[in-house]
């Protein structure tokens, strides 16, 4: 990677300085060693069902290393920011491989003394609603966002049928999932082939919708119903995807043998001579069912690569949330991936972040500075890499320049990182994605401090029916 002069610091030349003389006087000099990288993770989403049991949260970082968390703020519906206070109860170091773990309990709170009616547990978080946890450790700083959501519903049907009942037409319904506010696209697939008869194409919480099998159904075949949530507006928290039901094809119910005890059917049946029928049929049917279907998945897998959108922007332009967007394709759907942005500026740490690739094997990030005062302090270059199930790791890089387009590497301040899971579309969790800022930080700004917030982007796992 091409490395202008005006990209090194006064501390870069200094220390290179002296590492020619040292070297001219036979004098050994040693490398500083790479501190490790530090991350933050919690599930999210967080369903409200779950906040009883607390939120767990674990930090990584060198092992052994001192584990300072800075603050845990909940960002409430409404558009204010309360804190929980004294955090230092939750400081701790690591152990051997370097994991530190706390929870925020249930009775955990959120407290102001200047708005005192506003104050909340951990438990009485509402969809939509977020916590931020943020630490320092091994001299670098982060933090995670996870978002309240509601419970995910289930579709409520039978786990078996018949043909003859598949084909006039199987009831289901979505169960716990939220009501006011949202409905259900339902879909159905007879194995891999999509099931054009399920009606009716849209349904409230609890109500039925049919699913009648083609006449292609037989016995030993599985069908999968699913349902999407529809929200009726943009301002509606996201919900938990709807778990998809399998219904299994089964024979119909044999009378012939507990009818009359006393006939001769046992002598006639077919299994008391093993000479007869009993080796014909189980060979011919069986053989040719496995073999036609499972060749469809393997052969159209997602092609694995790595896209950097833009590669080359603006400082100015940078600041803007969203600024980048990094999306990798080919990973295990259903995996998590890890992605790396490493800048080339020495005063901008290393920053990690992890998201779930989707059905397709597609995940996606956005990166940008959340520094606009010190816009110029990002100005260089940044490697990307992408690391998930399915094969070697992705690379790419982009760069960030003067306001004139020029390749001018700007040197940064302080080493802090946030992850930020806002939502697209949604103009209120844009408005306070951003951590809240301290006095100290403004002074830091003026100064040149350089902040990279790193975002996911979530793929839906199901499509919505055109």
């Amino acid at each position: 990677m091409k490395t202008l002069l005006s990209a090194l610091s006064l501390r870069g030349l200094a220390a290179g300085a002296a590492a020619l003389l040292a070297a001219s006087a036979g004098v050994a000099v040693a490398t500083p060693a790479q501190a490790a990288s530090v991350s933050v993770d919690i599930p999210y989403p967080i369903p409200v069902s779950e906040l009883a049991d607390g939120i767990p949260v674990t930090v990584t970082t060198e092992p052994g290393a001192e584990v300072d968390v800075r603050s845990v703020n909940a960002m409430f519906n409404g558009g204010y920011t309360l804190p929980i206070e004294d955090v230092d109860r939750f400081d701790g170091a690591a152990d051997e491989s370097g994991e530190y773990s706390f929870t925020l309990a249930a009775d955990d709170a959120f407290v102001s003394s200047f708005k005192p009616e506003r104050n909340a547990t951990v438990s009485e978080l509402q969809p939509d609603e977020a916590v931020v946890v943020q630490v320092s450790s091994a001299s670098k700083s982060t933090s995670k966002t996870t978002v309240v959501t509601y419970d995910a519903g289930h579709i409520a049907g039978p786990e078996t049928a018949t043909v003859a009942e598949a084909q006039a037409g199987l009831a289901f319904s979505v169960q716990e999932g939220p009501a006011e506010g949202y409905s259900y696209s339902p879909a159905a697939a007879l194995g891999d082939e999509p099931i054009a008869d399920v009606a009716p194409e849209s349904v409230g919480p609890a109500e039925e919708f049919t699913v009648t099998a083609p006449e292609s159904v037989a016995v030993g075949d599985e069908i999968t119903v699913s349902a999407e949530t529809v929200k009726g507006s943009n301002r509606l928290p996201d919900t938990l995807p709807v778990a998809r039901h399998t219904v299994r094809i089964v024979e119909e119910p044999t009378e012939d043998p507990t009818d009359d005890p006393t006939t001769d059917a046992p002598t006639t049946d077919p299994t008391a001579d093993p000479t007869i029928d009993p080796t014909d049929e189980p060979t011919t049917e069986p053989t040719d069912d496995p073999t036609a279907e499972p060749t469809d998945d393997p052969s159209t897998p997602a092609e694995r690569e790595l896209s950097v959108d833009p590669e080359r922007i603006a400082a100015a332009d940078f600041v803007e949330e969203g600024a980048v967007t990094i999306v990798a394709t080919g990973c295990e759907p259903g995996t998590d991936a890890e992605l790396t942005v490493t800048p080339e500026n020495e005063n901008i740490g290393t920053h990690v972040d992890t998201a779930t690739a989707d059905a397709d094997g597609t995940v996606a990030f956005t990166v940008f500075g959340d520094n606009p005062e010190a816009a110029e302090s990002y100005i260089g270059a940044y490697d990307v890499t992408v690391s998930c199930p399915g094969g070697d790791d992705l690379r790419g890089a982009f760069i960030v320049t003067a306001g004139d387009g020029s390749d001018d590497d700007g040197s940064g301040g302080d080493d802090q990182s946030k992850d930020d899971n806002g939502k697209n579309g949604d103009d209120k969790r844009d408005d306070r994605s951003r951590l809240p800022r301290t006095g100290s930080e403004f002074t830091a700004a003026g100064a040149g401090l350089a902040l990279l917030a790193i975002g996911t982007v979530g793929i839906m796992l199901t499509r919505r029916r055109s």
